[in-house]
């Protein structure tokens, strides 16, 4: 179902856990979140659900500062 991959699609994979397996995004989710930190991390977020209505393409950090 997923496509595993070797570079991470995030942008600080630094904090991220020694045994992740990274997978291809491929559906955009709703995060309600209180801030955007320097280090580009959300604070506080909160999963609002799954939206097929938004190309993937459409949906980046940079939208948010």
């Amino acid at each position: 179902m997923f496509k595993k991959v070797e570079k991470p699609p995030v942008v600080n994979p630094d904090k991220a856990p020694d045994n992740i397996i990274w997978v291809k995004p491929e559906v955009v989710a709703e995060v309600e979140f209180l801030e955007v930190t320097r280090e580009m991390e959300l604070r506080a977020p909160s999963f609002r659900g799954i939206r097929l209505d938004k190309p993937l393409k459409e949906c980046t950090i940079d939208q948010l500062v």
